[in-house]
């Protein structure tokens, strides 16, 4: 036998210890796909308590591209909270309609001024995704004393004040579905800037 040939093989591999191998590799799929996880329920149930109480807070998107899907879901949060989305200017949520009032994606000219990370200061912040990408955004999330709850697919600690509270470890999409399904609309609040400055 020439080696390299495309025809010739040097190992066999047992087709039923195969098809056994590829079954545990879907079930283990299954179960992963299917529960929140035991972390990620205890965190959970600490972050809906933490809501029930709050009235300010920040659901903070961080750079990259985010489905039309996953940006439904996360403005259903926004209303059922009345917290306003800080998109990220590396994110596609920037390019938006100006008319959906609940997202503000200029803040890092806002929040270059400490007078203004201060009075804007939340109870709790969501993070989706990575750190700002703004040094502004960045001061404000090392001086801020809301409680930071981050969600990433693969439990990233991307904290750049270093103090959250937790990461979930899931699909973001899958999160803010779950976050939906769980909160109920607590007021009628206008989310204009105006009216979350201290």
């Amino acid at each position: 036998d020439k080696p390299f040939e495309p025809d010739n093989y040097t190992d066999k591999i047992d087709s039923q210890k195969l098809k056994s191998a590829n079954t545990l590799l879907s079930i283990s799929e299954l179960k992963t796909d299917k529960t929140i996880g035991r972390k990620n329920q205890a965190l959970l149930d600490k972050l809906l308590l933490l809501l029930s109480k709050s009235k300010r807070g920040i659901i903070f998107c961080g750079p990259g591209f985010y489905t039309k899907v996953f940006i439904k879901e996360c403005l259903a949060v926004s209303n059922k909270l009345s917290f306003p989305i800080l998109a990220d200017g590396s994110s596609n949520i920037r390019f938006l309609p100006p008319s959906q009032n609940k997202l503000i994606h200029n803040f890092p000219n806002m929040f270059r001024t400490r007078e203004i990370r201060k009075a804007f200061d939340a109870e709790v912040i969501i993070q989706i995704g990575k750190a700002p990408t703004s040094q502004g955004m960045l001061s404000y999330f090392e001086e801020t004393s809301a409680k930071l709850f981050l969600v990433n697919e693969f439990g990233d600690n991307h904290d750049p004040s270093n103090s959250a509270e937790g990461i979930f470890k899931m699909e973001p999409l899958e999160f803010l579905k779950i976050l939906n399904q769980k909160i109920v609309q607590t007021n009628t609040l206008s989310n204009e800037l105006t009216l979350f400055i201290k």
